[in-house]
């Protein structure tokens, strides 16, 4: 299925996708030009994370996640902080 993660803030963000092992799928910084995250990427069924980060080292900030798919059955989605 295709999704969009979009991570926003009021600062930096820098967005990190990764598989069930954890091994690295993509990351995105400053999509089009501003300060936001975005991705777009086609997934398998399986467990997936999201890391929702600010670009700078010791900055903390709220974030906004939205994700978005073409899936037009149920599926399951769990969020931990």
């Amino acid at each position: 299925a295709m999704f969009s993660i979009f991570l926003d803030s009021e600062t930096d963000t820098f967005l990190y996708l990764l598989d069930e092992s954890l091994t690295w799928l993509g990351e995105n910084d400053d999509f089009g030009g501003n300060f936001t995250s975005k991705m777009y990427v086609t997934l398998d069924p399986g467990t997936y994370y999201i890391t929702a980060a600010t670009y700078e080292d010791g900055v903390t900030a709220d974030f906004e996640l939205t994700i978005k798919s073409d899936i037009t059955q149920s599926a399951d989605i769990s969020l931990y902080q």
